[in-house]
């Protein structure tokens, strides 16, 4: 007549809240982003707003969410110019180079749903 009584307990623990600039910039580098700068924090939109390069020398300004420690908007602000390179066989050619890849932020101008 003695049963087993098995209880479970599930913890949740929030998100911490960012309320550093130095935490902003470790949420913007772990997304892929660098030379992050003008990190600050809008009163007016509650949210953490910064600029930072993405993997192909793009400009972005990116809006943190200081709650979840998301991204939740990102606009190009300036772009990386497409880089010319003279063909190897010297035959006049001129080959356009650019690198994207940005398969980590669903804001990110090159991703397609």
């Amino acid at each position: 007549m003695g049963g087993t009584t098995t209880t479970t307990t599930t913890t949740t623990t929030e998100p911490e809240r960012l309320t550093q600039p130095a935490s902003v910039i470790t949420v913007i580098r772990d997304a892929g982003f660098h030379t992050v700068h003008d990190v600050e924090f809008s009163e007016r939109q509650s949210v953490w707003i910064a600029e930072a390069d993405d993997i192909t020398g793009d400009d972005f300004e990116l809006y943190i969410d200081p709650e979840t420690g998301h991204i939740v908007r990102g606009e190009l602000i300036g772009r990386r110019p497409v880089v010319r390179k003279r063909h190897p066989a010297g035959d006049g050619l001129r080959v356009a180079v650019r690198v994207v890849v940005c398969e980590f932020l669903p804001f990110c101008p090159y991703w397609s749903r």
